[in-house]
């Protein structure tokens, strides 16, 4: 192996494992959400968004094509581009 592909492997895995512990944590503070009430973030989107970039940093092009994947498997994104979403079109295109 080249070192720069060892270096992208070590980016990879350092990206994958801090982004999938945001993505653990964010599924966990809509747990302790539903079951006590207590509010929380551990950075919404951080998650899904670092995941992503390690997947299209992985050097298997099996993985690349999936990068999207943790855009939507992570409560944070996926609830932030609902949020979103809502924000604009509804409350500003449809209370015009």
């Amino acid at each position: 192996m080249q070192f720069l592909e060892i270096l992208r492997w070590c980016v990879t895995g350092i990206l994958a494992l801090v982004g999938g512990w945001i993505i653990v944590a964010n599924y966990a503070i809509v747990i302790r959400w539903y079951l006590s009430g207590r509010r929380g973030s551990i950075g919404p989107i951080a998650g899904g968004v670092l995941f992503a970039v390690a997947m299209l940093n992985c050097p298997l092009p099996s993985v690349m094509k999936w990068w999207w994947l943790p855009l939507v498997l992570d409560l944070g994104c996926f609830f932030s581009v609902l949020s979103f979403l809502y924000a604009v079109f509804v409350l500003k295109c449809l209370k015009k």
